[in-house]
């Protein structure tokens, strides 16, 4: 938690992220926050490859978008 605390920048319209933002988090938007993290420096991009739960076609995303909640 002390290292997202340090390396996220911006979130949403919050003006200071320190630790304390990132230990009241939902845990499954710090587990996403912590396999994006991973993603990042494991594989240098933020795209991954995912299945349509339907179809089962397979395709990848962009985990980064331009603000918030987008991809």
């Amino acid at each position: 938690m002390v290292l997202l605390g340090r390396v996220i920048t911006r979130l949403g319209t919050l003006g200071d992220v320190h630790d304390g933002t990132v230990e009241n988090m939902f845990a499954s938007d710090l587990a996403f926050l912590q396999d994006f993290y991973r993603q990042i420096n494991a594989e240098g991009h933020t795209r991954a490859a995912v299945a349509c739960p339907h179809c089962e076609q397979s395709f990848e995303v962009e985990l980064a978008g331009s603000r918030l909640g987008e991809s």
